[in-house]
C-alpha cells in the first residue's frame, strides 16, 4: 500500500528531528560547557598529589571548608579515626594488624604531598579486620581564606584494598581498586578479570598475554576457515579457542555473582543494533558475545537475544559506567587514543583504517557528554601500529609503549573537576 501524505510528513518530521537532537546533544552542546570555581584561588592550583620522589599520588577529589577543630570534629562524628604519626612502633603495630588480621584504628598513612606540602590532617574508616583494608584521607589547608573568609582544605579519600609491592618502585604500599568497571570486546575480557581479581589482575594480564597465540584464539588455516564459511556463510572461526582462552582468563563457571567488583560487559543486540548490558548469570558466554566480532566469530544466542561483539555500537562504555554509579572515569582504550592514523597504503591498512575510525566515532560523540558530568581521564596511547587485531607477536611491544605513554600523559595531569582529560 503506498504510504500516504500524513505518513511521510511523519517520517520527514522524525528525521528532521532526530538530525536537529543529534547536532545540538552531540555536536553543539558540548562546547558550549564551561568549568566553574566556586573558589576562583584553586582555579590555578594542581589537583593531584605526589610522593616525596615527585612521583603522582591520589587525585585531589575532597573540599570542605571551615576550621581545624571543624574538620576533625566532623571527620570524628562520621566515624573516622584519626592517623598515628609514623614512627617505629606504628609501623610494627600496622605490620602486625596485616600479618595477624587484627584492628588498628589509628594506623599511619604514607605522606604525600600536594603543592610542596606534607598532609596537615589524616583519617582512616576499617572496612574489614585489619589495616590491611581501609578507607583514608589525606587533608591539606590549600587556602587560609576561601570566598567565605573561611580555610579551605582540599583532601585525598582513597580505599585501600590490600597491601603489597608498588608497580613502579617495588616499595611496599597499599593498593586502591576502581569500584565498577565496564568493558567491550577484548576490553571485557581484561575487565573481568580485574573485577575478579583486583589485587593480582595487572601481573595476572601480563602473564597470561604474554603467552598469547594466534592459533589459541584463531585455530585453524586457510583451508579450515574455508570450510567453515562455506558451512556458516557468516563467520572464519568457531568459538571454541575464545572460549578457552576466556576460560584460562577466568575459569569456565564463574558468574557476575562470583566477581570481587560490579562488572557490566558490552555488547551489539542484532534484532536493535543498540548496545546490550551484560551483567548478571555465567560470565564466559558474556564475554563470547562480547567479543564475537562480526565475520569473524558466529554470534552468540543468550536468552531471546542474538549478540555480536559490543564495539560495534559502544566500543568505549562511559555512558554504561554512568549509569551503573560511576563518579569518575579512567578510560583504557586500546584503539591509539589521542593519536593521528597515517594515510593507508595498502589494502590491509586501508581495512585497519576504516575499522579504528569507526569505532573511534562513538567514544568522541560520548566523551564530552561523560565529561560534563564527571571528571574523564582518557589514557594517551601508544604510537599507531598497522597490525593486524589476529596477531598477537607484538603484545609486549605495545604494552610497554601504552604504559610509557600513560605514564607521560598522568605525570602531567591536571585534575580540577568534571572535563575531558585527554581526548579519544
Amino acid at each position: 500500500m503506498p504510504m500516504g501524505r500524513e505518513s511521510k510528513y511523519a517520517c520527514g518530521g522524525a528525521g528532521a528531528f532526530i538530525a536537529l537532537y543529534v547536532l545540538l546533544a552531540y555536536m553543539l552542546l558540548p562546547t558550549t560547557w564551561r568549568h566553574y570555581e566556586h573558589q576562583k584561588s584553586l582555579s590555578a592550583l594542581p589537583m593531584v598529589t605526589r610522593t616525596s620522589a615527585g612521583i603522582p599520588g591520589d587525585p585531589i577529589n575532597l573540599g570542605l571548608v571551615g576550621s581545624r577543630d571543624d574538620v576533625i570534629c566532623a571527620m570524628h562524628a562520621a566515624g573516622w579515626y584519626p592517623a598515628d604519626p609514623i614512627t617505629v612502633i606504628s609501623s610494627l603495630k600496622i605490620a602486625g594488624s596485616v600479618m595477624m588480621d587484627r584492628p588498628y584504628h589509628g594506623a599511619p598513612v604514607s605522606h604525600l604531598y600536594y603543592d610542596g606540602q606534607r598532609q596537615d590532617l589524616a583519617f582512616e574508616k576499617p572496612a574489614g579486620k585489619s589495616a590491611d583494608r581501609r578507607h583514608h584521607v589525606r587533608f591539606w589547608e590549600a587556602l587560609e581564606r576561601g570566598q567565605e573568609g573561611r580555610i579551605v582544605w582540599l583532601g585525598a579519600v582513597t580505599f585501600d584494598r590490600g597491601v603489597g609491592f608498588s608497580h613502579r618502585d617495588a616499595q611496599i604500599t597499599h593498593h586502591i581498586a576502581p569500584d565498577i568497571v565496564t568493558g567491550t570486546s577484548v576490553g571485557s575480557l581484561n575487565g573481568a578479570v580485574i573485577a575478579q581479581d583486583p589485587a593480582g589482575a595487572v601481573d595476572r594480564l601480563g602473564e597470561t598475554w604474554a603467552r598469547m597465540t594466534r592459533e589459541r584464539v584463531f585455530p585453524g588455516g586457510l583451508l579450515a576457515q574455508a570450510r567453515t564459511l562455506q558451512h556458516t556463510k557468516t563467520h572464519l572461526f568457531p568459538a571454541s579457542g575464545l572460549a578457552a582462552v576466556i576460560a584460562d582468563f577466568i575459569g569456565a563457571e564463574i558468574t557476575f555473582a562470583d566477581l570481587a567488583l560490579p562488572f557490566a560487559a558490552m555488547a551489539t543486540d542484532v534484532a536493535t543494533a543498540r548496545p546490550h548490558v551484560l551483567s548478571d548469570g555465567p560470565v564466559l558466554p558474556a564475554l563470547l558475545a562480547s567479543a564475537a566480532i562480526p565475520g569473524i566469530f558466529p554470534p552468540v544466542q543468550l536468552g531471546s537475544r542474538l549478540l555480536y561483539d559490543g564495539g560495534l555500537v559502544a566500543n568505549v562504555p562511559m555512558r554504561q559506567a554512568l549509569a551503573m554509579g560511576a563518579r569518575s572515569l579512567v578510560v583504557l582504550d586500546c584503539n591509539f587514543p589521542g593519536r593521528s592514523l597515517e594515510a593507508p597504503a595498502s589494502i590491509a591498512e586501508v581495512l585497519f583504517y576504516t575499522y579504528t575510525v569507526t569505532i573511534r566515532t562513538q567514544a568522541i560523540f560520548e566523551a564530552p557528554q561523560a565529561a560534563a558530568r564527571v571528571p574523564v581521564i582518557y589514557l594517551h596511547g601508544p604510537e599507531p601500529h598497522p597490525i593486524s587485531p589476529l596477531d598477537f607477536r607484538h603484545t609486549g611491544t605495545l604494552v610497554e609503549s601504552a604504559y610509557r605513554a600513560a605514564r607521560s600523559f598522568l605525570d602531567d595531569l591536571h585534575i580540577t573537576g568534571p572535563g575531558l582529560y585527554g581526548s579519544p
